[in-house]
């Protein structure tokens, strides 16, 4: 049994031929909640496109908790 929701290890990712992440290391346990909040092109929508498998990583993993389905169960709010 998982402990997490998702596990990134060592993830990096471009968009657009620009680096948004670089060997982030983050870990969602069962019993958090988090928000991401900042500035426009901060690459708050980039993380999420990244954790929906909208954005692939160019390198590093990402692990999903027993049952997530990331195309089901990642989505996000947007005042745009």
């Amino acid at each position: 049994m998982s402990y997490y929701w998702l596990q990134l290890r060592r993830v990096s990712a471009r968009l657009q031929g620009r680096l948004f992440f670089h060997e982030i290391d983050w870990t969602l346990g069962v019993d958090e909640q988090w928000a991401v909040l900042g500035a426009n092109g901060a690459g708050k929508t980039a993380l999420v496109q990244l954790l929906s498998g909208a954005l692939r990583a160019s390198s590093g993993s990402i692990e999903f908790g027993q049952g997530i389905d990331p195309a089901h169960d990642i989505g996000w709010v947007s005042f745009e």
